[in-house]
């Protein structure tokens, strides 16, 4: 029976044992989900993707009995058994009966999406009291773990970890080429998520760290830190009921991406946190992990394996684009997932770095600033800000004045960026990176700030914004009749820093990456950004 036909059939209210007044059904990349009232029915997709094989009965028979028996560990009430997909007489399609078996679902209580973590996150609602309590649970489901047999630590071992690695990156390899935006939406067969640039650099790191430590993978063998974990531990996977923590979902399909260190469960929370723009959560859980399992190693692990399942991720949405039987939009929101993903998997990879903005007035570079920051979890410093920080200390007034006046005078464009380089400094020598937003418009400016970034030995590039005049006499219009902008700048200084703007020249001695805001999607601008922060860092990043 066709696949298509039987996801048309379960999403029909008349195919369940019980009256549904409507089904709501989710797709991933190996499962169709139907959400019937207070229960959920699981149907794995009959493929073979390499990594998992579903594509008999027995098999998705088989590994549905897995999943309940797994996860019961974490879950117990929330796995209630497995259930067989019939065929009646008349051809339809029914959960249970006693007609012929077409396929299998694994049955589960529907749980509350309001009380996900992901969820919950959204709404501000966690908070250190609630990670403990995760990472309490995280380490008695690490202690009581099945221990992995001297077989089964084979994949612990640092060549099982590269011929992974290498498994991934082979897999992805069909999905590089030239990160543009296309005129049409990407195809299965013409889905670009990350550049061949990308791709090495990643590779090349990840290798480089597994030969560097292999010495403390196989300490951590000797010392039974490798156990039968989740394998998929996301925010979405975790659900915090009043009396208890629910963990659901973890790998099925393969022992190969269950067993493993401990560190991994910890660093795939790490990297999804991270990747919700959660890095504070992230690291408090890192440390609380470290301090109650009394184990340290973990933390020197945690940048690798966060690295690793970055790329992991980048790969499941890639494959989803790439799958012909999912609709236009999934494939869209599917892309750009993916190379979020591959932009975290640079953050780990890549050394701390220097960015720097340049636009007139009303370009729209502090927004890139900001998507440009997020990968790195850099620190944005913008004029606007710190030349009001000045004005206060001073005691001057906080309005412009106008062009050559007030805020915008030769001297206080002078202290700005003066208080603007000895911040960034500091930052970066502590090993965090910076995005300066400015204007930039002069090249004695731009000069000091690559020479900031030649003294701290990192990459450095500059990111030139520019918009349709029309868009941004608009823009400014709105900003000042909105009035919660740290800048002040209207039409007519936007004109005069035209006027004065000193175009960029080979003699700036910088890479110069040109986006054009409201054209260039910043996806787009970001791949740009990463694969010339690459190019530079080739000599002078950390092995």
């Amino acid at each position: 029976m066709p696949s298509l036909d039987l996801v048309e059939q379960l999403r029909n209210p008349k195919a369940y044992p019980f009256p549904v007044d409507r089904i709501d059904f989710l797709e991933t990349h190996i499962s169709w989900l139907f959400f019937a009232d207070n229960k959920v029915y699981k149907v794995k997709k009959p493929a073979n993707l390499g990594f998992l094989d579903f594509s008999t009965l027995e098999k998705r028979r088989h590994f549905c009995h897995e999943e309940v028996r797994l996860n019961r560990r974490l879950a117990p009430d929330l796995y209630l058994g497995v259930a067989s997909i019939t065929q009646k007489k008349d051809g339809t399609l029914r959960i249970g009966g006693n007609g012929p078996i077409v396929d299998h679902a694994v049955e589960m209580i529907r749980l509350p999406e309001s009380r996900l973590m992901s969820q919950l996150l959204l709404n501000g609602e966690i908070d250190n009291q609630l990670v403990h309590k995760l990472v309490q649970t995280l380490v008695s489901f690490h202690q009581r773990a099945k221990k992995a047999t001297s077989s089964l630590s084979q994949y612990a071992e640092p060549e099982e970890l590269r011929r992974n690695a290498e498994e991934n990156f082979q897999q992805i390899r069909r999905f590089t080429g030239v990160i543009e935006e296309n005129a049409k939406p990407p195809s299965p067969k013409n889905v670009v998520t990350l550049s061949p640039l990308l791709l090495d650099h990643l590779e090349s790191r990840s290798c480089s760290f597994l030969e560097t430590h292999g010495a403390l993978f196989r300490k951590r063998i000797r010392d039974a830190k490798i156990v039968e974990g989740h394998g998929d531990l996301h925010a979405g996977n975790i659900c915090f009921l009043d009396d208890e923590i629910v963990i659901y979902d973890c790998v099925e399909f393969t022992p190969r991406y269950r067993f493993g260190d401990v560190a991994l469960d910890l660093s795939f929370l790490c990297m999804d946190l991270d990747r919700q723009g959660y890095r504070g959560f992230s690291s408090y859980l890192a440390r609380k992990y470290s301090e109650v399992s009394q184990d340290n190693e973990v933390l020197q692990l945690l940048d690798y394996y966060k690295l690793y399942f970055a790329i992991v991720r980048g790969k499941v949405e890639s494959l989803i684009a790439s799958d012909p039987t999912v609709s236009e939009e999934t494939r869209i929101k599917a892309v750009r997932r993916a190379r979020r993903y591959f932009h975290l998997a640079a953050s780990y990879s890549l050394p701390t770095c220097l960015i720097l903005m340049s636009g007139l007035p009303g370009t729209g570079k502090s927004t890139l600033a900001k998507a440009l920051a997020l990968p790195f979890e850099s620190t944005v410093l913008r004029t606007d800000v710190q030349r009001k920080m000045i004005a206060r200390e001073l005691g001057e007034k906080s309005e412009s004045g106008g062009f050559g006046t007030g805020l915008y005078r030769s001297d206080m464009i002078d202290l700005t960026y003066n208080a603007l380089i000895h911040k960034a400094r500091k930052i970066l020598q502590a090993g965090r990176s910076v995005v300066i937003d400015a204007t930039l418009s002069k090249k004695s400016v731009r000069n000091k700030l690559r020479e900031l970034g030649t003294e701290c030995k990192i990459p450095t590039i500059f990111v030139h914004v520019t918009c349709p005049e029309e868009e941004v006499h608009r823009r400014l219009i709105a900003r000042k009749a909105k009035g919660n902008d740290p800048s002040d700048a209207d039409w007519e200084i936007h004109l005069q820093c035209r006027r004065e703007f000193e175009p960029f020249a080979p003699s700036d001695n910088a890479p110069v990456l040109e986006a054009i805001s409201g054209v260039d999607p910043e996806e787009i601008v970001t791949s740009r950004a990463l694969d010339l922060l690459v190019e530079q860092s080739t000599t002078s990043a950390p092995q």
